[in-house]
């Protein structure tokens, strides 16, 4: 069986990983799933402009890992509560 890392790689693992922190930790603290959600999707497009001011692209597929991460975040908050 192949490992999502395998398929998608350990960048877009960790994007997700890290939106999904920062969207629980938000979730938790707003009493808003939403709220976490769109932080963490914030703080992930900043980064990718961040990325692209210093010479590299944007990456919308590193957007796209951001924001299933905020999504899963938000909703394991949300189910959790």
């Amino acid at each position: 069986m192949t490992r999502i890392v395998d398929k998608v790689g350990t960048d877009k693992v960790m994007h997700a990983e890290a939106c999904a922190l920062i969207s629980s930790v938000v979730s938790v603290y707003a009493h808003n799933a939403l709220i976490g959600a769109i932080a963490a999707i914030v703080v992930g497009v900043l980064k990718e402009l961040y990325d692209k001011s210093t010479g590299e692209e944007f990456d919308w597929k590193d957007l796209a890992a951001d924001v299933v991460g905020a999504v899963f975040g938000a909703v394991a908050v949300g189910l959790a509560v």
